[in-house]
């Protein structure tokens, strides 16, 4: 009988989850609201600055609103609290797609402003400018959306 050979057993498991985490649908990577729309806002970005429309004017106020609700975001998911508001929104990633990373980062915008809201942390003080941020990139991104659909 055939020895097994330990370097091909020690290759095999991570080369497993390898394929498994490329495999998986990105959407499923994120733990929370907060993820997800952090996600969808550097996808949206990058649509917004290549794109060549200027979506009724709105396009220079969107992208300033989106890169301070990156910031914030990205402050805030690294806050040691995030973890555990992950947990207790009870968050399920959506496998809904839309025609743009756009109108997704504003559908997830809201659920994270919601998940926000209702969060018991404050995020060593992050919450109340995240939220000033979120607020102020789906009052910009709405009428993108609007100009987007035409």
């Amino acid at each position: 009988m055939k020895r097994p050979c330990p370097v091909r057993n020690l290759l095999i498991v991570p080369l497993t989850l390898a394929v498994l985490t490329l495999s998986a649908p990105a959407a499923l990577a994120h733990s929370s609201h907060l993820e997800h729309a952090l996600f969808e806002l550097k996808e949206a970005r990058n649509e917004l600055r290549s794109s060549s429309h200027n979506f009724g004017g709105h396009k220079g106020a969107a992208l300033l609103a989106v890169d301070d609700a990156i910031t914030s975001l990205q402050r805030l998911v690294a806050h040691t609290h995030h973890r555990q508001h992950a947990v207790d929104s009870g968050y399920r990633a959506d496998a809904t797609r839309h025609h743009s990373h756009i109108h997704h980062a504003l559908h997830q915008l809201k659920h994270a402003r919601h998940d926000l809201r209702e969060s018991r942390h404050d995020f060593g003080g992050l919450k109340e400018r995240t939220l000033r941020d979120i607020g102020f990139a789906i009052d910009r991104l709405e009428p993108v959306v609007k100009h987007y659909k035409r």
